[in-house]
């Protein structure tokens, strides 16, 4: 075995911004309003299956970044600064059919193959005038001021207080999922450097935040960051061809950030259609050596924290793999298997300090899970 036959490969996870939308869209003419998902219909439960259809196709749980202000019945967002064009004189969303999103609710309660994460309210924010400022979680006084660089935590009150407005509106409709995601709405360039949000998000429950500009696999107070990669598709796009979207290396692949349109068509009744096209564009990225498909989110964040802080090299015929900077970053507070890739070619080899199993075949490479032995910082491998 020699150094370039195994790698430990980057995952390929799709995590989708701005699900949960009811109205894809509003005329610009009623004045500014959120910029919602962009496509020009009403969003249907097909919009939601066909998610589910997809990632049940290649046995991935699509992270799901809703947002469910649309979703207000009850005026919770009166009472939440900044989160609407009309103040305290909001009474609910316009757009509820109730018995529709009653049938949404469950299914999307009984769907295995989407999940649903924290992403916001109406993805931006209003001063008290009504007027338009930034993106939710961006503080919205350097927006007023002009300064639309910046991109820093907003005060822990305000960020709370969203948080809040998310889940009074999730309980209220009886969402049961695991909320364990977090991403900015228009992304937070800086707001990750500090820890202010990570104490903050941790009390949610939340154990991975993912976020362009990220600039490595990191944990702060007990929740792991890490980047999104790159994006799918023009924020715009629907309709598209899945076959003419490009495979990714292990340079490019990691949480590949898309948006719920990306897997629409404009007749939600076609939206089927290109679910085998989708199925063979994610097993596209599985037969790239370096790449391998993640299942959910957690196996993204921490095959990402592997791939991030392991070295590997050569030992006395033996390929060692040292997880010290792993363990470190980690602080003790994850434990997860590591996935090697191995090409077909290699002659039997096994393993030391942890137990190996082979994961999946692929064309031109093996890809096997590693459990390590508890407290074993290295591991070895070696030619039978």
């Amino acid at each position: 075995m020699e150094l370039n036959d195994i790698k430990i490969p980057v995952p390929f996870q799709i995590s989708m911004d701005d699900i949960g939308w009811i109205e894809g869209r509003t005329p610009y003419w009623d004045g500014f309003q959120p910029t919602r998902s962009g496509i020009p219909r009403r969003h249907t439960i097909e919009d939601y299956k066909v998610i589910n259809e997809i990632g049940k196709s290649v046995n991935m749980k699509i992270c799901g970044m809703f947002v469910l202000g649309d979703w207000d019945r009850k005026g919770t967002l009166a009472k939440v600064p900044y989160s609407n064009k009309l103040g305290k004189e909001w009474t609910g969303s316009p757009n509820l059919d109730i018995e529709e999103e009653e049938e949404i609710r469950d299914f999307i309660n009984s769907a295995d193959y989407l999940e649903m994460a924290f992403h916001g309210l109406l993805h931006e924010c209003w001063d008290d005038e009504g007027n338009y400022m930034s993106a939710e979680f961006v503080p919205p006084w350097d927006f007023k001021a002009g300064d639309k660089s910046k991109r820093g935590p907003a005060p822990e009150w305000y960020v709370r207080q969203h948080l809040d407005g998310f889940m009074e509106i999730y309980d209220d409709w009886g969402f049961k999922k695991e909320l364990r995601v977090f991403t900015c709405p228009g992304h937070c360039l800086d707001a990750w450097k500090d820890g202010s949000y990570t104490k903050i998000i941790k009390d949610y429950g939340i154990k991975f935040w993912q976020e362009p500009y990220i600039d490595t696999t990191r944990v702060d107070n007990t929740v792991m960051l890490n980047n999104e990669a790159g994006f799918l598709a023009y924020w715009e796009a629907y309709d598209v061809n899945p076959d003419k979207l490009p495979t990714y290396g292990e340079e490019k692949a990691g949480i590949i950030c898309s948006h719920w349109p990306n897997f629409l068509r404009l007749d939600p009744e076609l939206n089927f259609e290109n679910i085998s096209k989708w199925k063979a564009f994610f097993n596209r990225q599985a037969e790239e050596f370096g790449v391998i498909l993640s299942r959910d989110v957690e196996f993204a964040h921490e095959q990402l924290w592997y791939r991030n802080h392991s070295v590997i090299s050569e030992e006395d015929g033996k390929i060692k793999l040292d997880f010290s900077k792993v363990d470190e970053v980690g602080k003790g507070l994850f434990e997860a298997p590591v996935y090697i890739s191995v090409k077909n070619d290699v002659s039997p080899f096994e393993c030391e300090g942890g137990v190996m199993t082979e994961y999946e075949t692929r064309k031109d490479f093996k890809n096997y899970r590693i459990d390590r032995n508890k407290g074993q910082g290295v591991i070895y491998l070696k030619n039978k």
